[in-house]
């Protein structure tokens, strides 16, 4: 058999994730302060432009770090180490409005100046993304946190565009650098494996086409059995599971778009639409019509 390998398996999935920053505040902050952030459901930042800020329960957050919280949830900032933190809900309403994407807090000492926000990604419920800590940071000053500092110094026009797209980047970039030390086990050990990391990448580059076991048993250069219980233990399903889960997360995005169902089918790897929803519905508990007209 020849095994067929990709470049960079753990790219082709990492470029399924795709972030899009949703939304964004920035904070203008002087001690003393403390400020409770609303709870976000889904992936969330913290970038320090300026000053420095404290987060959570031990960590500092210095100029040019971003903060990524993969799984949303409460947070807690301040100047210091045990500041009381005022409900970021109230001081909004209070000062600005509930419309405001800024906010402007503090007694007046040391100036610290921050964006934080929510990102989208385009498939949350990919293994890579389950994989991820509660909490990633990227330290230094890169060219891109160095941009995104100007930025968010200056507020010039257009700033929420470029914020938005330098948030993206840094958010591939915190996840890339995990990566780099991350423990080879579970899934990412799979795609780190010299015989199923080209599967899932080909898996995750054409998820359209007629595999079967033995076609992907053939791809990884192993027997039937072999590919089947390697696959399983180590990535947790099935590959025609995981397969049918890629072509599932394919098909959302493709019919938000607004791709009418019989081309989604045929871009998922099903034959008629009438298999295509029958296969969607039980994967997702929604049909196509509902996803696409935007109700699900």
């Amino acid at each position: 058999m020849t095994v067929v390998r990709s470049a960079d398996p753990l790219a082709e999935v990492l470029a399924g994730v795709r972030p899009s920053t949703t939304r964004f505040l920035r904070a203008e902050l002087t001690a003393p302060w403390g400020v409770e952030l609303p709870p976000s459901v889904g992936p969330s930042f913290l970038f320090v432009a300026s000053g420095r800020c404290w987060l959570g329960e031990d960590r500092w957050l210095l100029p040019g770090d971003f903060a990524f919280v993969p799984r949303g949830g409460t947070c807690r900032i301040a100047d210091q180490p045990g500041r009381p933190a005022d409900p970021f809900g109230a001081l909004r309403r209070r000062q600005f409005g509930r419309r405001s994407s800024s906010l402007r807090h503090g007694g007046g000492g040391a100036a610290t100046l921050m964006v934080c926000g929510e990102v989208a990604l385009d498939q949350p419920d990919e293994p890579l993304v389950a994989q991820l800590p509660g909490l990633l940071v990227l330290s230094g000053q890169s060219g891109v946190a160095g941009a995104l500092a100007q930025e968010v110094a200056d507020g010039a026009a257009g700033v929420e565009t470029v914020v938005c797209r330098l948030v993206d980047v840094l958010v591939v970039s915190v996840i890339r650098r995990w990566l780099r030390s991350a423990p080879a086990d579970g899934y990412l050990g799979a795609l780190r494996d010299p015989h199923l990391g080209p599967v899932l990448a080909r898996m995750h580059r054409d998820p359209g086409f007629a595999w079967s076991v033995s076609t992907l048993a053939a791809t990884a250069g192993l027997s039937r059995s072999v590919f089947a219980e390697r696959f399983t233990a180590t990535v947790g399903r099935t590959p025609m599971a995981y397969l049918t889960e890629i072509r599932m997360r394919l098909a959302t995005a493709l019919l938000a778009d607004g791709l009418a169902p019989g081309q989604v089918a045929a871009r998922a790897g099903y034959d008629s639409v009438a298999a295509f929803s029958r296969a969607f519905k039980r994967v997702t508990g929604r049909s196509p019509a509902v996803v696409r007209r935007g109700l699900g």
